[in-house]
């Protein structure tokens, strides 16, 4: 599970959860994307599944 904050060009912050390793974590900013799967590659990391509420998709 990966949580993120970013702020945009007004100020205002934005929250992403990345909960299944099929979930993509993109960076516009950086022209970045990056599937929570090659995150944890070779890592003792195990893949955990995390159920979000209805409201846990870019929230704040």
């Amino acid at each position: 599970m990966v949580e993120w904050f970013r702020r945009d060009e007004a100020g205002e912050w934005f929250y992403t959860l990345l909960s299944t390793p099929e979930r993509v974590l993109g960076v516009p900013d950086l022209n970045l994307a990056l599937p929570l799967r090659e995150l944890c590659e070779d890592t003792d990391v195990a893949p955990l599944r995390v159920q979000p509420g209805p409201d846990s998709e870019n929230i704040m």
